[in-house]
């Protein structure tokens, strides 16, 4: 008698993927949630946390939006007016004081 091939008919196809099917097939139906959840928040953020200040604002983004090598002082007075904005930003939404 040959083994069945892999995939057909045998119970050992790929135990994580069945694993994970079986998963999925018991979830069917429930609410989303909290990790898959894109909805809007229910719950204020600063219920589960605290609230990110300017610095860390700012942090954010000058790691996303860094300077490029032939303009770096440009760069800073730029930087400095959106430090500007977002203050201004933070103070709008009652998140700090002016």
């Amino acid at each position: 008698m040959r083994p069945a091939a892999a995939g057909v008919g045998s119970r050992r196809e790929n135990p994580p993927q069945r694993a994970y099917q079986m998963g999925a097939m018991r979830c069917q139906g429930r609410q989303s949630d909290f990790v898959t959840s894109t909805g809007e928040a229910k719950v204020p953020w600063a219920a589960v946390g605290e609230h990110a200040s300017l610095d860390d604002v700012m942090e954010l983004i000058e790691f996303l939006v860094p300077p490029r090598h032939d303009a770096e002082v440009a760069y800073d007075v730029r930087i400095s007016e959106v430090r500007e904005a977002v203050a201004e930003l933070l103070v709008a939404a009652g998140l700090r004081r002016s």
